[in-house]
Order: C-alpha cells, then sequence, then structure tokens
C-alpha cells in the first residue's frame, strides 16, 4: 500500500464561514470529513471561504487560496493556487490547483493529494477552521442514498419527529436523466422540496407534512418522507435532543405542563428546591398591564435571608425569555438589580416608555423604601470626613478601605473578626475502614498491570458506582468517615469505574463478553423490524448489565466463610455446591429474564439459529458458575487473614514476567534473553505480637531460569521458609490455579514440609481465573511502575543489584536472585492425581489420624474431603522426592515497612449470623449433565428448564461440561507446507509478508476451488500462534546455519 509523504502545512488564514453556503442547498460542497480513529464514521470539518494554506515544494512556496465557484459550478469553492509570480488557474480542487502551477513551473508531471497540501489531514489546522462553528453537519445513509444533514431546527410537532423550522437536508438524485440536487426544508409550517440542475432551481414543491411533499413529487416512492428527510435515523434525533430548547408564548402561561418544562430545562438546577416558581406568572397574567418589575416580586416567593447569586438571577432572565417575555430595564445590572419587563408581542412601546421616564427623572433605579448601596456608601464616606479631625485630603486607599468597610459592617458597626476555621484530621481507624473496604474484591477489582501516575499505586476498577459503594460503606462502618471525606478519596485517578472488563478474564471474555457481542449481531442480522431490533437489543443490555454488576450482590457468605441459603434457585451458593437441603422451586424476576429473552429470540429467528442459541446459553450457564466460584473463593482470602495468630503465617504466590518497557527490554536481550526473566514474589502475612496489626514481607526472586514449574515453585518457597527471622509453625498459600502451582508434584512435595522444615502447611486454596486476584497483583503493578521508572531516569538494569535498585523504595520489598537445582529435578519422575484440577482447597494435616495423608476438596467448606493415602502417595512417586536445594543470595532489607491492621467482624453481627446461619449438609445430591437438558422442548415451562439447568451442585467443575477439552486438532502437514510458503516468500520479499488473517483468507480460497478441505483449515488464532512458534524455530536454525558456514569458512 503506497505511503503519503507528510507535508507541513501553514494556515495563513482561516477564512469564514457564509451562512448561504455553508448551511444553504449547496452545503455539502463546503463541508470535508475524515474518519476518526480507523473507523467507518466521520466528522466533518467547514471548507471556508478565503482559506488559505501555504506549502514549500521543490524550495518554492506555494499558496492554496478558496474563493467562490469554479469553472463547473458558481457555487461550488474554487481552489486558487499562486507561486511568487505565478498565478494557475481556478480549479475544481485543490489537486488540480497546486499539480497544475507545479508542473508548469517545473515541467514535469507530479502530482500532489489536495486534501494534504491545504492542510485536511492536519488536527490542528481541522481544530482551527472548526473554532465557532454554530453546527456541524453529519451524513447518513439509506439503502444507495446519502443524506446530508446541514441544518437543524425543532418544534414539538410529532408528525415530523420533532423537526421544525429551519431543518434542512438534502440527497442526488436524478431529474429529467439528469443528476441533481433534491433539497428538503420545513420553512415556518411548511415543508418543502427544491430541485437544483447545477445552480438553478428547477422546480419547487410544496406540502404539509413530510410524507405528502414527497408523494406529490413522484421521487423515490420506496421510502417514507420521514426517511428522506433523514428524520428517522437515530443521529439525526440525538442532534435534535440535543439542540431541543422549549419555548412558548404568553398566552400558553396557562399551560402548567408546557410551563413546567421551561422551569426544568431553564431554572430547576438553578434555583433552591420548594419554590413556587409559577406565582411569577400567575400575578404577571392576571395583571392588566403588561409591563412587570421581577426582582421585587422574587423576593415574595424566595426566603427572607435568601442571596440571589448571579447565575440563578441568569436562569430566570432565560426562562421568561423562553416563555415569550421581553426585558425593557434602561439601566445597566450594576446601577440596580430591579429589571422591568413586558409580556407584549411587541416590545418597543413599553420600552420606549419605561427609557424616557428614566431619562425625564420620574424612575429611579431603587424604590426609596429598599435598601440603596450606593447612597448608604456615600452617606458613610460623608460621615466619615466630617469626624475625621486630622485632615479633609482623601486619599484612594481611604475611598477603597470606606468601600469595603461600608459593603461589611455599614456605618457605625464594629469590624468585623475573620472566623476561625477548625480542621479536624480523619483517625487512623477510619483511615483503615477505607483501605479495607477498597481492598476488598467484592468491591473493587485491582488491576495487575496498570498504575496511578501521581500515587504509584495500582488502578482500581470499582465495581458499582461511587453512591452505591457510599451506601454499602456506611452501612458496614455507621461511624466510619463522612460522605464528603469519602467521595474526596475516589476523586483519586487510582479508583476507577469502567463497564467492560473482558480483557482481564479469558473465561468472562470468552463466555460472557462475547456472548452478548455474537447475540448483538445474531440481531442485527436476521431481525429486520427496526422496533423490535432495538428493543432487543436493549433488553440484551438490561440483562448485561444486571448478570455483571448486580447477580453477584445476591450471594451471601456468613464471616466464618460459609455459604448462606438463598430461595432463589440461581443465586444459592449452598444449592450451586450441592449442599443445600432445602427445596427450590422458583427463580427471581431477574433471572428469569435469562430465559425469557432467550425463548424471545427462538420466536423471532428461525430454527437454523436455534443450536447456536443453544450453545450460547450454555456459555452464560457456565460463566455464572464461574463467577460463583470466584465470588466464592475471594471471599476466603479475608477468613484466612483474620485467623492469624503468633504462631502462623500467610503465604501469596504469584509469577511475574518481562515486566520491563519494550524499548528497554530490547537493549537488554544479552541479559535477560528473549524469553525475558522470571520474578516469583511470594507475600508473607504475620501478626506483630500483643497488636492488631500484621507485618507484610514481600519477598521477590528473580531468575534468569525462565521454567515455571512446581519446581522452581518448590525452591522460591524453600528460600523463603530459610530467609524468614520470624518462623512460623503453620501456614496457609493462596494463589491463582495455574499449572506451575496446580500439579502433582508440588502437591506431593509439600507432604514433606512437616519433616523438612517443621512447619504445616495447613491449606493451599487456589483461587477462581478473574480480574485480579489478591494484593500480590498490586505489589506486581508497584514492581513495574517502579522499573519503568528506573529506565526512564537513563539508568541501566545489567544484574540483581540495579534490580534492587529499582524496586528498593516499595513498601516491604525484599529482592534476592533464586538459581533452582534442576539436576534433581531431572531425576524426578511422578504421576498424576486424577481429578486433580476439580480440587481447589488442600491441607496436609500432621496430628490428627489424617496425619501424613493430603485432603482435597472442591471449595472450602463444601463436601467431604478426598483424601490421598500416603501408600498412594508412594505410588504416584516413581522416584524418591528430594528436598529442593537451591543458590540464593541474601535477600535486600527493605527500606519501608509494609504494615496493615487486621480488621476483625463486629460481634453482634458475628452472633447474629452464626445464630441465623444454616447448617450445611455434606450430602452430594446427583447430577444431571447440563448437555442432556433439552433447550428446545416446548412442552417443557420454564420453571422445568431452570431447575434442570440449575441442579444441585451445577456451579462445581467437576459437573462443568462446556471447558472440558476434547481431542486436539492438529494442523495437517500439507496446510502446514503452504503455510511455510507463504512465510518464506514475505521472508525474501517484504511486500508478500503475510498477516495471520491474509493466511488464513488465503487457505479460504483454496478451498474455495476445492485444492484443500475447508475442514482442515485452522482458525485465525492458531496460525497466529504457528507464525510465533515457526518464527522463533527459524531464527534459531538460521543461526545455528550461520555458525556452521562461518565455521567451515574458518577451517577452509
Amino acid at each position: 500500500m503506497a505511503k503519503h509523504l507528510e507535508v507541513p502545512v501553514t494556515l495563513l488564514t482561516p477564512g469564514t464561514i457564509n451562512e448561504n453556503l455553508h448551511y444553504g442547498p449547496f452545503a455539502h460542497y463546503w463541508w470535508s470529513s475524515r474518519s476518526t480513529n480507523g473507523s467507518n464514521e466521520h466528522i466533518f470539518f467547514p471548507i471556508r471561504l478565503g482559506q488559505k494554506t501555504r506549502v514549500f515544494r521543490n524550495n518554492r512556496e506555494f499558496i492554496v487560496s478558496v474563493v467562490l465557484g469554479n469553472s463547473e459550478h458558481p457555487r461550488q469553492p474554487g481552489y486558487f493556487c499562486s507561486s511568487g509570480s505565478f498565478s494557475g488557474k481556478i480549479e475544481t480542487s485543490p489537486t488540480r490547483a497546486i499539480s497544475s502551477l507545479y508542473n508548469e513551473i517545473f515541467h514535469n508531471s507530479t502530482k500532489f493529494l489536495g486534501p494534504t497540501i491545504i492542510g485536511q489531514n492536519d488536527p490542528k489546522i481541522i481544530e482551527e477552521i472548526s473554532r465557532g462553528v454554530r453546527f456541524i453537519p453529519f451524513q447518513i445513509t439509506i439503502d444507495k442514498y446519502k443524506i446530508f444533514i446541514h441544518d437543524l431546527g425543532v418544534s414539538s410537532h410529532p408528525e415530523w419527529h420533532n423537526a421544525g423550522s429551519g431543518y434542512s437536508s438534502s440527497l442526488l438524485h436524478f431529474y429529467n436523466k439528469k443528476q441533481a440536487l433534491f433539497v428538503s426544508r420545513i420553512v415556518d409550517n411548511e415543508c418543502i422540496i427544491e430541485i437544483y440542475q447545477q445552480a438553478q432551481k428547477i422546480k419547487i414543491i410544496r406540502g404539509t407534512t413530510l410524507s405528502e411533499v414527497w408523494r406529490k413529487s413522484w421521487f423515490i416512492e420506496k421510502y417514507d418522507g420521514s426517511e428522506l428527510y433523514g428524520l428517522k435515523d437515530q443521529k439525526t434525533q440525538n442532534s435534535l435532543r440535543v439542540h431541543h430548547v422549549p419555548t412558548c408564548t404568553p398566552s400558553n402561561w396557562g399551560n402548567l405542563s408546557l410551563m413546567s418544562k421551561l422551569f426544568e430545562y431553564h431554572l430547576k438546577r438553578r434555583t433552591i428546591s420548594k419554590i413556587n416558581w409559577y406565582t411569577i406568572f400567575d400575578i404577571w397574567g392576571k395583571q392588566d398591564s403588561d409591563i412587570f418589575e421581577l426582582y421585587s416580586n422574587l423576593k415574595k416567593i424566595y426566603p427572607k435571608r435568601h442571596k440571589f447569586g448571579d447565575r440563578e438571577l441568569r436562569a430566570w432572565r432565560a426562562l421568561l425569555k423562553a416563555a415569550g417575555a421581553h426585558l425593557i430595564t434602561p439601566f445597566n445590572s450594576d446601577e440596580s438589580k430591579f429589571q422591568f419587563w413586558t409580556r407584549a408581542s411587541n416590545p418597543i412601546k413599553d420600552s420606549d416608555t419605561i427609557s424616557n421616564l428614566y431619562k425625564m427623572g420620574f424612575l429611579v433605579s431603587t424604590p426609596i423604601h429598599m435598601p440603596n448601596s450606593i447612597k448608604k456608601f456615600w452617606y458613610c464616606f460623608d460621615r466619615a470626613i466630617k469626624e475625621n479631625k486630622k485632615t479633609h485630603d482623601v486619599g484612594s486607599h481611604t475611598i477603597i478601605d470606606a468601600k469595603r468597610h461600608s459593603r461589611l459592617c455599614g456605618y457605625g458597626c464594629p469590624p468585623m473578626l475573620k472566623p476561625v476555621t477548625h480542621r479536624m484530621r480523619l483517625s487512623q481507624e477510619k483511615l483503615d475502614q477505607f483501605d479495607s473496604f477498597f481492598s476488598d474484591k467484592n468491591n473493587v477489582n485491582m488491576s495487575s498491570y496498570k498504575t496511578d501516575n501521581e500515587s504509584g499505586l495500582p488502578i482500581l476498577y470499582l465495581q458499582n458506582n461511587k453512591k452505591s459503594l457510599w451506601e454499602k460503606f456506611t452501612e458496614l462502618y455507621p461511624n466510619g468517615m463522612g460522605r464528603t471525606s469519602f467521595m474526596t478519596r475516589l476523586k483519586s485517578g487510582r479508583f476507577v469505574y469502567k463497564e467492560n472488563l473482558g480483557g482481564l478474564c479469558s473465561i468472562c471474555n470468552e463466555n460472557f463478553y462475547e456472548v452478548f457481542l455474537d447475540l448483538e449481531k445474531l440481531i442485527e442480522n436476521n431481525i429486520v423490524n427496526t422496533q423490535l431490533k432495538n428493543d432487543l437489543c436493549k433488553q440484551l443490555q438490561i440483562l448485561r448489565r444486571y448478570l455483571r454488576k448486580d447477580f453477584e450482590k445476591e450471594l451471601k457468605v456468613d464471616i466464618t466463610g460459609k455459604p448462606k441459603h438463598n430461595p432463589c434457585i440461581c443465586h444459592c451458593l449452598i444449592h450451586a455446591f450441592g449442599i443445600c437441603s432445602e427445596s427450590h422451586t422458583d427463580a427471581c424476576s431477574q433471572c428469569n429474564k435469562l430465559f425469557f429473552i432467550f425463548e424471545l429470540l427462538k420466536k423471532q429467528l428461525s430454527a437454523e439459529h436455534h443450536e447456536f442459541l443453544n450453545i450460547k446459553l450454555k456459555q452464560l450457564i457456565f460463566w455464572l458458575s464461574h463467577l460463583m466460584r470466584k465470588f466464592y473463593l475471594n471471599s476466603q482470602f479475608n477468613i484466612r487473614l483474620q485467623e492469624l495468630d503468633d504462631e502462623g503465617a500467610v503465604l501469596i504466590v504469584d509469577y511475574k514476567m518481562r515486566i520491563l518497557p519494550q524499548t528497554s527490554r530490547e537493549t537488554k536481550s544479552e541479559f535477560f534473553g528473549k524469553r525475558g526473566w522470571t520474578l516469583h514474589s511470594v507475600l508473607v502475612y504475620q501478626k506483630i505480637k500483643g497488636t492488631q496489626t500484621m507485618n507484610i514481607e514481600a519477598f521477590n526472586h528473580w531468575s534468569d531460569d525462565t521454567k515455571q514449574d512446581a519446581w522452581f515453585t518448590a525452591s522460591s518457597l524453600h528460600a523463603v521458609i530459610e530467609n524468614l527471622e520470624q518462623k512460623p509453625k503453620w501456614i496457609t498459600i493462596i494463589s491463582d490455579n495455574g499449572s506451575h502451582y496446580h500439579n502433582t508434584q508440588l502437591m506431593i512435595i509439600l507432604s514433606y514440609w512437616y519433616d523438612w522444615y517443621n512447619v504445616e502447611v495447613r491449606r493451599w486454596i487456589f483461587l477462581e481465573a478473574g480480574e485480579a486476584k489478591t494484593s500480590i497483583d498490586s505489589h506486581h503493578a508497584q514492581i513495574s511502575q517502579a522499573i519503568k521508572r528506573y529506565v526512564r531516569l537513563g539508568l541501566n538494569i545489567t544484574d540483581g543489584e540495579d534490580i534492587q535498585k529499582a524496586i528498593q523504595n516499595i513498601s516491604g520489598a525484599r529482592v534476592s536472585q533464586l538459581t533452582p537445582d534442576r539436576e534433581f529435578d531431572k531425576k524426578t519422575k511422578i504421576g498424576t492425581i486424577a481429578g486433580i484440577n476439580n480440587w481447589n482447597e488442600w491441607s496436609w494435616p500432621v496430628d490428627d489420624p489424617n496425619a501424613g495423608h493430603i485432603l482435597a476438596r472442591a471449595l472450602p467448606h463444601i463436601n467431604e474431603w478426598t483424601t490421598i493415602t500416603p501408600a498412594k502417595i508412594k505410588k504416584l512417586e516413581k522416584t524418591p522426592t528430594t528436598k529442593p536445594n537451591p543458590s540464593f543470595t541474601t535477600p535486600s532489607k527493605a527500606t519501608n515497612q509494609w504494615v496493615t491492621p487486621i480488621l476483625r467482624p463486629i460481634s453482634s453481627e458475628i452472633n447474629n449470623i452464626q445464630n441465623n446461619n444454616q447448617k450445611i449438609n455434606t450430602i452430594i445430591i446427583s447430577s444431571v449433565d447440563l448437555d442432556l437438558v433439552d433447550f428446545t422442548n416446548k412442552e417443557n415451562t420454564q420453571q422445568n428448564t431452570i431447575r434442570g439447568i440449575f441442579f444441585a451442585g451445577w456451579a462445581l467443575k467437576e459437573k462443568q461440561i462446556i471447558n472440558q477439552r476434547g481431542t486436539v486438532k492438529r494442523i495437517k502437514p500439507e496446510i502446514k507446507a503452504l503455510m511455510e510458503t507463504m512465510f518464506l516468500n514475505g521472508n525474501i520479499d517484504k511486500r508478500k509478508k503475510m498477516s495471520a488473517q491474509e493466511m488464513y483468507d488465503n487457505l479460504t480460497e483454496r478451498a474455495s476451488h476445492e485444492e484443500i478441505e475447508e475442514n482442515d483449515i485452522p482458525k485465525v488464532q492458531t496460525i497466529q500462534n504457528w507464525i510465533a512458534n515457526y518464527t522463533r524455530t527459524f531464527k534459531a536454525s538460521a543461526s545455528l546455519r550461520a555458525l556452521e558456514e562461518a565455521e567451515s569458512s574458518k577451517n577452509t
């Protein structure tokens, strides 16, 4: 694809906007457009009359001017180019203007891109020429017709779709077999179509309605008149809604409904509540005279001590003008606040009467009985001068001080004392409550890679709007900080409200966000009725918001970490995990909408789409199960921290790779390698003796070993235990469910921990995949920010000491280099525990009948433990398990301590919940396979379908069918050979280089010619992964060949 050179353009004169040209019949010639961010949406900007731009080409100055008329049309823009003593002709386009003059001067055939030459690709020039434009036209499309909306007018006329006098649009069509311009206008109470050919108006058609006038024209009978006017398009309606300002005349003052609209638009948000505003119009309407004084009458309807602000008075003036009144006050607002208005349709007579009375002295700006600040000042000033015995000379500072004193105190009053403001700082307890509230996953999702530029802390995505969060905060902490303090802290750039977080979790993205996108596309492509299409899309949006924002609010867990019963079968966690002893007969009305919408879609769509709808419904059910497990497991984090005592510790572990910026990483490839470097972090929470606070140490192990597996994890945990100053007697570990943690080898290694380190591993909880898991994501985000800042300062990272310097100021951070002993790992051979992925909680007891066993279950407090006996462990071990013995440097000391409080639950809340807590039955109820539920059986009622889908235990992993991986489909050799040919051709000739999508399109074309089977074509994502792997392999083999050739040439 050819690339156009960037040409520096200077705007010499912006030109002017001509109403008759830019908003008249030929307006579409005087506006140009450009796409926004590569989308199909176009934004228009004016081609101003008299606009001049300058460019330099071949060391010569060229000036292009916009004039009225050209050789083809007298009302279109013409372009005139000059260069020194050379001048060109007036052309129809800037391209022809500059190219023809350039060819005349240099005698060649060079052509220039006209829009670029006059600055239409320069955002700054576009911004300059668009400044001060009262209305920017836009374009809509109906079939093959492009309708240009070049002016707006509004009314309350329902048949005109709220358009009014001044509205105009145009389109191109044929008249007498020649192209013509059809201009549709609304003038007063009449609809008009004007037909132009060239610059001549050849026909006018009039009518009272939009449909009538187009029907009279006998043109484009396929569409309704309102469509051809462009008034049925949503974009036009949105623009009319923005431009619509309610107005009326004095004859309509008795219409309270209409007057209320004026009040709500002009005054309601700018004045106090509970005032009888309509009294003004009632009094005025009943009096015989048309003249009315506003300020004195306003004082009657407002409280006695009310002070009118300029903003409030401006709002009243706007309301009166919109109601058809006219201001006739002969003096300005600086002289007096009193205002004279008239309701007469012709205000000139009343204005002359008031003005003459004022000039003749019969009318004063301030009545005698009203306070007059000017007279009061001069009276006080005169008294002050007479009582001054020292001197009668008056300086400027004396007048200023006298004005100030008179304004603040008045004559004879003592000077006012400056009020003393007492500010109270928030207590540490209230600050801790705020921090604890916004560390809860139910309230925020923590970003694992974005940080706030000002504070350096990770971005927190709010789970709900600020008002809802405040209500939840006050319910939890009734004696906490005030609303103003709460809202002020949320103004920080760290707190972000974002509707769509699909990119942060692959399960949510594939089974929730993409599902709704697919459903919207299905409706868009297959529903013809516009109203029905909009209603269905609206219902989908409501359902999407409910499932994403409100569904989780109905899930309940008590303060001991156990799930609570809910009458709704969809919201009951106990039922979802298969241990509810109570019966469920119905779902709530909100959950019923999920099935109602799918049934409605099936009725509106043909049978060929029903299977697709069934698949999408299954995906949503799968996402709901993921949501319930994620919510429940996340709630266990705070519970485990509350269990801390003086002898225990909670460990949170996670990997972080490639945290350096791209530009910095490439300059350090010798050190980090092409695969980056491994950073494994372990946060150790330990209770400080004698206090209700925790000390957090963050052990960060970096390594050139990029293999993230069980052996590296065990080596990192070994280094942590060996370097802890206060060694715990028991630990609880929390992590994600990645394969480097959730595997048989690591589970067996932990069974030996009590023998190796004398530390009991009480439990390991694997969290469900989600947007961000725990505070370790916050720690990783701070590391990313610290290293980026270190590199921006011009410093280099070449060894571990540089990494330590970069992150040394992070609270609690300790850094060391770790090198696992891979020789022992290579000798280790181990089997696999069947069903390991279905268990999210593991335990290794040491002092009960199960000592030496490994216990596992689906979720905390859910179902009985599955026991793995020592004999089974020995059978899984093909070779003896050895203790990790990595080499590691001494961890650096943290410069700042990381301390956080342990917030215990309120005792009354504990008793209340414990008294009301349901007894949980641990018997597993048999389940129904989700795939066996008949979604298409019309004889089943909706409730039967719901009970069939939400069977007991439906949210457990072992009951899930949709995410179980089937047989892996390999790329066939012939397909791979074709892809290799395409890849190598791109290496030889860069113009033939193909992306994954282009390879996919090429293979699809070959399948259409029956060269290959269509079923053998891999997905675009598969091709993308193949390109990445093949590139890496190709580079490695090319480097090896180069070394061999160099070695052989050396020997030769």
